[in-house]
């Protein structure tokens, strides 16, 4: 994420101080449809596009609800889609899927 805001992506950041949450592994709401966490960073600032809801399943300590899950920037004529968790995991979803789809296929500009 640093890289990305050095490169005039985003203006969020990672949250490094130690956090009261911690998810090693579970299935978390984004939205209508469930992503796998996996010890994702906790991202800090920018316009988010969707939040953690509850954890559905698997172990965590603390609740990511409320913090970015997405996050979709201005850059330039057009926009950036940053994820906080790997859409493409290995054991991803497929409303994970469906959300990289959805925005490699969105209109410039949309939010």
């Amino acid at each position: 994420m640093n890289s990305r805001r050095a490169a005039g992506l985003t203006a969020a950041t990672i949250d490094v101080s130690p956090s009261q949450v911690l998810v090693p592994g579970a299935a978390v709401r984004v939205g209508d449809t469930v992503v796998l966490d996996n010890g994702d960073p906790i991202v800090v600032g920018g316009h988010a596009a969707a939040t953690y809801g509850p954890v559905v399943s698997g172990w965590a300590r603390g609740s990511p609800a409320g913090r970015t899950a997405i996050l979709d920037e201005h850059v330039g004529g057009g926009h950036a889609v940053l994820f906080a968790f790997d859409p493409v995991f290995r054991a991803s979803t497929e409303g994970a899927e469906r959300l990289l789809t959805n925005a490699l296929l969105a209109t410039p500009g949309a939010r």
